[in-house]
């Protein structure tokens, strides 16, 4: 009882998140054991969302198209290259994302979790399948549905040019995570998969000409994007309290549905490297 109290203060405590969110949320820290049954593990800390290359590019254009819009005006080009940008700050923002998580043991070998992160939730649910003390290392397989949406971080520059409206995204993830786990330490990694669809209007704010007034103009984009990849995390503690540091890398594969006013309808693929470090604390009670 004393540790479902002290977990459901932490869940109360994620009313405080407010830091600008991520994509769908890529971590997970779980360790690969389930605990034993009636007992909670519990999770908190904080992600950085950091995209490499394609997603990069795409905000750097959409800076540089705004920058130079009102000396040289707008062509439809540069309007699809922005709606694109739009849609590569909903899918990997440069950001950090706070989550806050409970999982409770209800059967030897199961846990069903809850986990808030800023904007969004995850329901999951995992099955422990090996057994260090007869295999020699934990297995787990894990699956969750999530939902997500929030204000989407976007450069000063590409703020006055761009605004994105109610964006929303449901998501389905499932992984497979081995590792080992004592008093003293926490150790686990194995692949992960994310599917994810999301939906939203934008606004572009361009003029058709140098000097030119703005006409602003709507946009409405709806898509999907596959997330694989694996994670590495590693905690040390003892015996219920554990700091813990993870490692995910993905490779997200999307394409989307875009359609400007005036324009002809479009469809962006948004391939890129997305590598998500986080640092938490891991209860068990």
């Amino acid at each position: 009882m004393h540790g479902i109290a002290i977990s459901h203060r932490l869940l109360v405590a994620v009313a405080g998140l407010s830091l600008a969110a991520c994509a769908p949320t890529l971590s997970s820290f779980q360790p690969a054991h389930v605990a034993q049954q009636g007992s909670v593990q519990t999770e908190m800390g904080q992600d950085f969302c950091l995209p490499t290359g394609t997603v990069r590019k795409a905000i750097d254009a959409a800076a540089t198209i705004a920058k130079v819009a009102d000396q040289q005006g707008a062509t439809d080009n540069d309007k699809r290259r922005l709606a694109e940008a739009g849609i590569a700050m909903l899918l990997n923002p440069v950001a950090l994302n706070s989550h806050l998580g409970l999982a409770y043991a209800f059967a030897d070998d199961w846990d069903g979790s809850l986990r808030m992160t800023t904007g969004g939730w995850r329901l999951g649910a995992r099955h422990q399948f090996l057994h260090q003390a007869t295999h020699g290392y934990d297995v787990t397989a894990a699956l969750g549905v999530g939902r997500a949406t929030q204000e989407i971080p976007r450069p000063d520059m590409v703020d006055k040019v761009l605004e994105i409206q109610d964006p929303v995204r449901y998501s389905l993830d499932t992984s497979i995570i081995a590792g080992k786990h004592g008093d003293f330490y926490r150790l686990w990694f194995g692949p992960k998969a994310l599917y994810t669809h999301y939906s939203t209007a934008m606004t572009l704010k361009l003029p058709e000409s140098a000097g030119g007034t703005t006409t602003p103009l709507a946009v409405t984009a709806d898509g999907k994007a596959f997330y694989l990849g694996g994670q590495l995390g590693a905690g040390l503690g003892y015996r219920w309290l554990f700091l813990a540091a993870e490692l995910t890398v993905t490779r997200v594969f999307s394409r989307g549905d875009v359609q400007i006013t005036g324009l002809s309808p479009f469809s962006p693929s948004l391939n890129d490297w997305v590598i998500y470090p986080g640092i938490g604390l891991l209860g068990e009670f």
